[in-house]
């Protein structure tokens, strides 16, 4: 369904309201491609943004043990990973959404849909609801979607080895399976978010 204004489409913690509109109309190589899919109940962007920005932002959530949920989930119950084992707490991890990544050795960027980030650990999560992902197109598109991600990422990882001399750690998470799992996380915190009497609805 198209909803009347985006709004109604994302869960947005009290305070949030202009990063989320900010978030909608951030320019990517000289595109707004959030905009039009905003008001959209199939928009991976509204759904990536009401789990994690939700995440990040409302303070009662243990983040550490709900992202520990969705990264087990996206791998069948085998992370390679886990933020409590490392002894992080909520001040330690920081999530992002949509937020650009550049590569500076390999001289290219990439706007990551949801990454977490915590000393010596980067874990970059794509968002495929629907959507496929992006097949290579050589020789203007050397490489698919996934790859040139993973090639930023490992690039990011490699700089920050380079300038803070310790390992940087890269995860990443391609899975619609997570997005069953997020969608039943975003569910239990927007009802956190509103009184019993008020109508509830999000991505």
């Amino acid at each position: 369904m198209k909803y009347e204004n985006y709004q109604r489409n994302h869960v947005i913690v009290p305070g949030r309201e202009d990063a989320l509109d900010s978030f909608i109309r951030q320019d990517y190589k000289g595109m707004q491609h959030k905009v039009k899919n905003a008001y959209s109940s199939n928009s991976e962007d509204a759904l990536t943004w009401s789990c994690f920005d939700t995440l990040e932002n409302l303070p009662l959530l243990n983040k550490i043990d709900a992202l520990d949920e969705i990264l087990s989930d996206s791998y069948a119950g085998n992370s390679p990973i886990s933020l409590s084992e490392k002894g992080f707490n909520n001040s330690d991890v920081s999530i992002h959404v949509g937020k650009r990544y550049d590569g500076p050795n390999i001289n290219e960027s990439t706007e990551v849909d949801a990454s977490i980030e915590a000393p010596k650990v980067l874990i970059f999560i794509e968002a495929k609801l629907y959507s496929a992902v992006s097949p290579a197109d050589p020789p203007q598109k050397p490489h698919d979607q996934i790859a040139r991600k993973l090639r930023i990422g490992l690039d990011t990882a490699h700089q920050s080895m380079v300038q803070k001399g310790s390992g940087l750690r890269l995860t990443y998470i391609l899975s619609k399976v997570s997005f069953y799992h997020v969608k039943t996380t975003t569910h239990r915190i927007s009802r956190s978010l509103v009184s019993r009497d008020e109508p509830w609805s999000t991505a």
